[in-house]
């Protein structure tokens, strides 16, 4: 199949630029990809977080080597540390990327094909990611690619309508994930109090300090989309 690295301001383009920079904010991921079948053995893909250059190197590889894997699924497929995984395809080896942890959900086209993919990378190992890639299958079943082409043709100033839409979603889940953090750092507190510096206080103390930092990332997160609305 035939790739085209986006470049040119189609409305499939466009979408799958949207989807790679929507993955990155939803699983925080510093890399993100994404991919639609176009027709005619072709397809249209998108990187977010990646140089040109680098989208043609071992990296860019590896993120496409991972993007068939997670395209022959029809669950989301993660891998929690490429540096342990048995089996790995060669370009997914850890000696030749820099990636360690992989995520990525199939994209069901209205016959019920896979005709796309999107995936998150990051550069540390994660124990987890699964809710992270459950909100990524969401915002990618939910998608429409030529709802979107249609859309961009006859609604006035489509750019704006589709960074508001896709900003909005973004925002809304990480202040969800935000919120729950928050709470479980208040929560913490309290059960440290009533531990009284016993054993369990330790564990409670190291809790509190992952979900302190988790909630810092989060609010990066954040703060980052609205910058980029108000920048829009």
């Amino acid at each position: 199949m035939k790739l085209h690295v986006v470049t040119d301001p189609s409305p499939i383009a466009l979408a799958a630029s949207d989807l790679a920079r929507a993955a990155s904010a939803v699983v925080c991921t510093p890399v993100a990809y994404a991919r639609f079948s176009i027709g005619g053995g072709e397809a249209v893909e998108a990187f977010h977080g990646l140089a040109p250059g680098e989208a043609e190197g071992p990296d860019g590889e590896a993120v496409r080597a991972f993007a068939r894997l997670a395209a022959l699924q029809t669950d989301p497929l993660a891998i929690a540390d490429l540096a342990t995984a048995p089996g790995l395809p060669p370009s997914l080896q850890h000696e030749r990327t820099q990636w360690r942890w992989c995520g990525g959900v199939p994209y069901f086209g209205v016959d019920g094909h896979v005709t796309g993919v999107v995936c998150a990378f990051d550069r540390v190992a994660r124990s987890g990611g699964k809710p992270a890639l459950e909100r990524l299958a969401a915002l990618v079943r939910g998608f429409d690619p030529q709802a979107f082409e249609d859309r961009s043709r006859l609604v006035a100033g489509p750019e704006d309508e589709r960074a508001f839409a896709t900003l909005a979603f973004l925002a809304g889940g990480v202040a969800r994930e935000l919120e729950e953090r928050m709470a479980r750092i208040a929560d913490g507190c309290e059960a440290l109090r009533a531990a009284r510096g016993g054993g369990d206080a330790r564990v409670t103390t190291a809790a509190l300090s992952r979900d302190a930092a988790r909630a810092l990332e989060l609010l990066s997160h954040l703060r980052a989309l609205v910058e980029i609305r108000e920048a829009a």
